[in-house]
């Protein structure tokens, strides 16, 4: 037997309540018998019957919606195109609209700068100095003085006002693709040593950058030029000088005239595991302007043969290449990455600023490097490059806790409360938890005793 077809019907049986011209005609006779006297016009123009109409429309679109299936008065069945708002028609504010609020405390904050992009981790510190601004208040008769300066009247007693409110934030940034960790100012620099065979050593050459940002901001707003400027468009241009290298900060091999070409190879060799330094000066075309970068630290990682075969003339060339494969420009670039995302970073914060709080600086935190040493007794069948793995991963979760995401699902799995996955600012990468952010503070210490139990638990170690 065949399906009956789906098909609207020409003469549909309606409920009372859903026909409209039974509604308007039963209205009608309504008022006949109760104010013919008064009332004879019951044509389409007469207002009162405009009112009529009003009401059967109103009274059928209330039956129409409340006659409908549940699940479709509260979402439609269509698919969702937007994840953000699968559901536009519906009649209900999801949970995402009502229980997420503005930013309101330092974790909340933090929320929504790890949910942004290129934000790994961020840190709200509530700052009981003023930073770098600060008020002078006093009496002048019956008038209170404020001012950023003393009175200049030295027997005027003045009243040092920090104002309240201020947050400083650090931000920890992810891993770009091409420069590698952003929260560092160091440069790796890998090229090839060829032996007699002519097979390839490959040397790497770390460079790590000082911080002299803060030391002169006007040379740094002209090292963070637009591209065009600073790569040769419209005429501007730069000269790249390397100024100084060596193994202590006030000796140049390069330009050591007791030394011949080979004494200075061999000065190189002799230092090849310790630390060089490099000074560096970029001089601005047209204009002339010069910046110096002072105590470059580089340190060279090789075989023997890279070691061997390296030359402090193949070494100042690639120091001193100012193309955008050298290092300079890997560096600017790196440094421009970085300072974009602060600048977005700042552009979140003061859009969801509350009244009386501001941030007085927002910046990347600075990395305190940490090597660790262990003796570690395996069982006699251990895996132990399974151990070794699983060691350097604790440790590094231990010193840099991630915070990851969650799907709503997931946290639903975990019978977590929908008002506390819900809790803080509408995010776009999914949910955190309370407990990852707090794990992910930053440690003002670390303990031998925290790694040793963690590597205590992991199967095999003895």
């Amino acid at each position: 037997m065949s399906q009956k077809p789906v098909s609207i019907p020409k003469n549909p049986v309606l409920k009372a309540a859903e026909d409209f011209y039974r509604l308007r005609r039963e209205g009608i006779g309504y008022i006949e018998e109760m104010g013919s006297r008064q009332w004879t016009d019951f044509n389409t123009h007469d207002p009162g019957i405009t009112i009529l109409e009003a009401l059967c429309y109103a009274i059928t679109d209330l039956a129409f919606r409340t006659g409908k299936e549940i699940k479709d008065i509260l979402a439609t069945p269509v698919p969702p195109a937007d994840k953000l708002n699968p559901y536009p028609d519906q009649a209900f504010f999801t949970a995402r609209n009502i229980l997420t609020v503005n930013p309101w405390t330092t974790e909340d904050f933090r929320r929504l700068l790890i949910d942004a992009e290129g934000i790994r981790n961020a840190w709200l510190i509530c700052k009981e100095c003023a930073c770098d601004l600060r008020y002078f208040a006093w009496c002048d008769g019956d008038n209170l003085v404020l001012s950023y300066e003393k009175p200049a009247n030295q027997q005027i007693q003045s009243l040092e006002i920090s104002p309240r409110g201020l947050y400083e934030v650090l931000l920890e940034l992810e891993d770009d693709a091409e420069s590698g960790d952003l929260n560092t100012r160091k440069i790796e620099y890998t090229f090839p040593i060829f032996d007699g065979d002519g097979k390839a050593h490959p040397t790497v050459m770390e460079i790590r950058f000082p911080d002299w940002e803060a030391e002169n901001k006007a040379k740094w707003a002209s090292f963070l030029l637009s591209d065009d400027a600073f790569n040769g468009a419209n005429g501007a241009s730069f000269n790249l000088t390397l100024l100084q290298f060596g193994a202590t900060k006030d000796y140049n091999v390069s330009t050591d005239p007791l030394l011949d070409e080979e004494g200075k190879n061999s000065y190189l060799r002799r230092h090849w595991r310790n630390l060089f330094y490099a000074d560096f000066e970029i001089e601005m075309l047209p204009g002339g302007e010069k910046i110096i970068i002072e105590d470059a630290t580089i340190r060279f990682l090789g075989d023997t043969t890279a070691k061997n075969g390296s030359t402090t003339i193949r070494i100042a060339e690639i120091l001193a290449d100012k193309e955008p494969s050298g290092i300079i420009q890997q560096y600017r670039n790196k440094v421009k990455k970085a300072e974009a995302l602060v600048e977005a970073s700042k552009v979140l914060l003061h859009n969801h600023r509350n009244l009386d709080e501001d941030f007085c600086r927002v910046q990347v935190v600075e990395i305190e490097e940490v090597a660790a040493c262990a003796d570690v007794e395996v069982a006699p069948d251990a895996d132990i490059e399974r151990i070794q793995a699983e060691i350097w991963f604790l440790t590094e979760q231990y010193f840099n806790p991630p915070v990851p995401f969650y799907s709503l699902q997931e946290l639903m799995n975990e019978n977590a409360a929908v008002e506390d996955i819900f809790n803080g600012p509408e995010l776009n990468s999914g949910f955190l938890k309370a407990s990852d952010l707090e794990k992910a503070q930053l440690k003002g210490m670390l303990r031998t005793s925290d790694i040793i139990n963690l590597l205590m638990e992991i199967d095999g170690v003895v």
